[in-house]
């Protein structure tokens, strides 16, 4: 990575840009669908696409809000 980069990376994530933006962060329910049963929500053209939490890089069990209602 070049170091322009990385300076905006770290001016960005001081300024809480990451937090901010709405989107998904690591350690959050991505609260998908709960996918197959490897956690493979969909396929696209890179590859699968797995649920967060299934793969352990979502919310804990008891903070996950995945899978189908039952």
């Amino acid at each position: 990575m070049c170091e322009e980069c990385d300076d905006w990376d770290s001016e960005a994530e001081d300024d809480g840009y990451y937090e901010d933006s709405g989107e998904w962060q690591t350690g959050e329910c991505d609260n998908c669908s709960g996918g197959d049963e490897s956690g493979v929500t969909a396929t696209g053209p890179l590859g699968p696409l797995y649920c967060a939490c299934r793969i352990g890089q979502g919310a804990t069990p008891e903070g996950c809000a995945c899978g189908p209602e039952d």
